[in-house]
Order: structure tokens, then C-alpha cells, then sequence
């Protein structure tokens, strides 16, 4: 079972697309996400959702340490983004069970965020890595 997450990029040099039909492709539901997952996944089917939206943080690894930790405020709680990351992990595993790979088109707090999820159920892969635009990020679950 592979996981992928993708942080959007506005530019595609380098980025090689994937046509022809595939697995279902979750993308956040800002327009350079959307964009995104439509022109790497042209011919698939892409479920936007705002639970798949990125929090509204400052940027960087403190900031989100600190609204984890309940010092700086967000337009929702560390309780809700919690329960938001976990349905997004639990959404992509059963993609994954029934398709062979899950991929998700998000930003780089919830893709990071993700990752340390994945990382913590069992799934190997590139958690402690900054995702950065247009970048792969490949979990995979040992058999």
C-alpha cells in the first residue's frame, strides 16, 4: 500500500504527468491545488474537499508547534485539526487497500502533518522532510 502526497505547485517544468486512468486523487480545495491535480492527473477523477484544506497558520514548523500546543490561534481548534488529519489518513489508506496507492494534492502544514501521521501508524517514508511545491513524498507500508 503506497501513499503519495503532493504539495501544489503554479509551475509544472520537471514535473512529469500521469495519464490515462488511476486512482482516485483527494486535492485541497484552493485553486492552485485544484489546478494542480488536474494537470498531473488528467484523465482521473479528483474528489475536492474543504477537509483536505490547508489550516490557516504562519508559515513554518514553530508556528504549528505553538497552535499545537494551544499558544497561537487559528480559525479552528488543535482538537478539530487533529480529527481532520486523521480522516484525511484514514480517507487515503482504504484508497490505498483498494487501489494500490492514495494520493493527495494538499498544502505543506497538512501534508507535514500527514506525514508524521503516517509515520506513526507504521508507514515508511519521508516524514521529517519539508514538503516543498511539486514534490513526491512516497509512503509506503511494509508487507
Amino acid at each position: 500500500m503506497k501513499i503519495v502526497l503532493l504539495s501544489p505547485s503554479s509551475k509544472f517544468d520537471g514535473i512529469p504527468l500521469h495519464p490515462g486512468q488511476g486512482p482516485l486523487v483527494l486535492s485541497a480545495p484552493d485553486p492552485v491545488s485544484v489546478a494542480f491535480a488536474t494537470r498531473l492527473f488528467p484523465d482521473r477523477r479528483i474528489e475536492v474537499k474543504a477537509l483536505y484544506g490547508e489550516p490557516r497558520l504562519s508559515p513554518g514548523v514553530l508556528s504549528l508547534l505553538g497552535f499545537l500546543a494551544g499558544l497561537k490561534k487559528a480559525d479552528e481548534t488543535p482538537e478539530h485539526l487533529k480529527a481532520r488529519v486523521v480522516a484525511c489518513a484514514t480517507r487515503l489508506i482504504g484508497i490505498s487497500k483498494s487501489d494500490g496507492e492514495g494520493i493527495m494534492v494538499a498544502g505543506p502544514i497538512l501534508s507535514r502533518l500527514l506525514g508524521l501521521k503516517l509515520a506513526g501508524i507504521g508507514y515508511r517514508g519521508p516524514f521529517l522532510r519539508s514538503p516543498r511545491p511539486g514534490i513526491r513524498r512516497e509512503f509506503e507500508y511494509p508487507s
